[in-house]
């Protein structure tokens, strides 16, 4: 989740907001002061998804779902994806946004249209964010589970005629059924 409060912080306080946010729309409150009623974000879809990948798998223990089951609006974590996570995050009927952030993605982080996406550095989540936390657990993230060991190898099969021999011993066994 340090990917998601980075790039909350990210957008809310850094000092670079003109290259990457459009204020779309403001209003003024009744003492006339101007307030933001509409946003752009201009946003890498590299950075949306590695943001994504690094929430999808993580649990909620109280409610025993994924946290995307939570955060990704009308869609369950196994419909969601990464714009329509970020979507949900910006959208102004969600409770917690106070007012319309649209994410626009770009495919690289060059300039375009005068803006330079917002393209924040991401952890995965089998890595630790800091040195004195740990990375998200096997239960959370796929990639912090140990491998398997390799299938061993099976023993080279003997043959009689191109025939395996346990059958050919099986047949002439007149014991068996």
């Amino acid at each position: 989740m340090a990917n998601l409060v980075r790039h909350i912080c990210e957008f809310t306080c850094s000092g670079d907001q003109s290259q990457f946010a459009h204020v779309v729309a403001t209003g003024q409150n009744n003492k006339g002061e101007a307030y933001v009623k509409s946003l752009d974000i201009h946003i890498t879809a590299e950075y949306i998804n590695k943001t994504y990948l690094s929430c999808s798998q993580v649990s909620v223990p109280q409610t025993g779902q994924l946290a995307l089951d939570l955060m990704c609006g009308v869609y369950p974590a196994s419909r969601c994806s990464p714009t329509k996570w970020f979507n949900y995050m910006g959208d102004a009927n969600n409770p917690y946004v106070p007012f319309q952030i649209t994410y626009v993605q770009h495919k690289t982080n060059s300039s375009e249209n005068g803006f330079i996406p917002l393209n924040s550095k991401t952890t995965p989540c089998n890595e630790a964010v800091a040195s004195e936390l740990p990375a998200c657990s096997c239960s959370d993230c796929a990639s912090s589970c140990p491998w398997a060991p390799a299938e061993p190898k099976l023993p080279h099969q003997l043959k009689i005629c191109g025939l395996d021999a346990f059958t050919i011993s099986a047949a002439c066994d007149p014991f068996s059924p």
